[in-house]
């Protein structure tokens, strides 16, 4: 592992210092320079020019799109949510793992692990990113450290791209649960596209999917599915992210257990839904559109 210092608030005040002024006035590409800075610190140069850089033709899962239209703003401003996983997870064990998986170019189903792991640190969940280990019962991702349980878990993503089909979920979660041990509790993460959510028939499928699979084993506890997409409305970018968690009533390890971790909404701040916690990149240094730096 790499012995890294960790990027603090001083190192992105300093690195903005240099900007030139043009850049350092503007929101918008005061964050994205910055963000790139951040992406920078941690995968390389090598590694931004090849998978940020709008210089490439190559479609990407982070490239940026040239322009100035919707597909341009929010392809940067998925660059910016990048940079924000990589600085406030930075601390979390295992994290180097994440950037092992990074730097092999598996990009969208890392970032959905990282995305995981923004909801379990925003909703104050101990967890760290473990090192799967190619073997059948051992080759999960995540443990979360609960007080009375240490549960393994496993994030799956559906590609952004991919269409909806009950067996592609239902192959994921089958394949899912040959990875963990039989003597731990289990949470499978499954990453879907949005519009997954949004059209009521496979919205209804995905949960009828998760009970179906729920009943054939003991060791898995809880299926959630969660989404978090980038959305264009009125000419104004947000962010938005989705869960839901059902739980299995005949597991093994405890039946009386709620084992929800998403139930109570993060406490958001006035003007960007995340908790205080979750460190933005968005306007920094200020805190936020109108704040004070």
């Amino acid at each position: 592992m790499v012995d890294r210092p960790l990027l603090q608030r001083h190192d992105l005040l300093k690195t903005i210092s240099a900007f030139p002024p043009e850049i350092q006035g503007d929101d918008t590409q005061r964050a994205f320079w910055l963000s790139i800075a951040i992406i920078k610190y941690f995968l390389g140069l090598e590694w931004a020019n090849k998978h940020v850089s709008p210089e490439k033709v190559e479609p990407g899962f982070l490239r940026v799109v040239r322009g100035s239209g919707r597909e341009t703003q929010m392809s940067t401003f998925k660059v910016v949510d990048f940079a924000e996983l990589l600085w406030n997870l930075q601390t979390v064990s295992g994290f180097e793992l994440c950037l092992e998986r990074l730097k092999h170019a598996n990009i969208e189903s890392t970032y959905a692990e990282l995305d995981l792991g923004r909801m379990l640190h925003c909703g104050d969940v101990d967890f760290r990113f473990v090192k799967p280990r190619q073997i059948k019962g051992a080759d999960y991702d995540v443990e979360i450290v609960l007080p009375d349980w240490t549960v393994c878990a496993d994030a799956k993503c559906k590609i952004e791209t991919t269409e909806f089909s009950i067996e592609t979920v239902q192959n994921s979660l089958m394949h899912a649960r040959k990875q963990f041990p039989n003597d731990r509790p289990s949470f499978i993460f499954v990453k879907v596209p949005a519009r997954w959510f949004d059209d009521l028939i496979p919205a209804v499928a995905l949960l009828d999917i998760a009970r179906d699979f729920l009943r054939q084993t003991g060791r898995i506890v809880s299926v959630k599915y969660y989404m978090s997409d980038i959305v264009h409305r009125n000419g104004t970018l947000g962010h938005v992210h989705g869960f839901k968690e059902l739980s299995n009533p005949n597991n093994r390890f405890d039946r009386e257990r709620n084992w929800d971790m998403f139930a109570e909404p993060f406490e958001p701040t006035n003007w960007n839904g995340m908790p205080p916690k979750w460190k933005r990149i968005l306007f920094f240094p200020k805190d936020g559109p109108d704040g004070e730096s």
